[in-house]
């Protein structure tokens, strides 16, 4: 299991292109990772970019780090940018579902 113990290892972010960013999520992302993940996901917020989400790597989640997921989610709805998900692990999907985040996370809208 990947106990993303290097920090940003649990996240990386790439241009798709002018209008979007591509967050793909992995491993083991826990309240040890919740701070990191909060400045990386801060760092998307600001450009104020469309964002496509993959989570289908992430083999265990978490409620700080989930907590720390829905918020970012929520900020860029708020802000009207655009949200998809290309990919949910099962894992992923059972913990936002068992905390009744799923759906205003959008995950299911995959």
């Amino acid at each position: 299991m990947d106990d993303c113990s290097t920090e940003g290892q649990c996240i990386s972010i790439q241009d798709e292109n002018a209008e979007n960013i591509s967050v793909t999520l992995r491993g083991n992302l826990s309240i040890a990772e919740a701070l990191s993940l909060r400045a990386e996901l801060g760092k998307v917020l600001a450009l104020g970019r469309g964002v496509t989400l993959d989570g289908a790597s992430v083999e265990r989640i978490d409620t700080a780090a989930l907590q720390v997921l829905w918020a970012f989610t929520r900020e860029l709805m708020q802000r009207q940018v655009s949200i998809k998900w290309a990919e949910a692990s099962t894992e992923l999907q059972q913990a936002a579902s068992l905390l009744g985040l799923a759906d205003s996370m959008e995950l299911m809208a995959q």
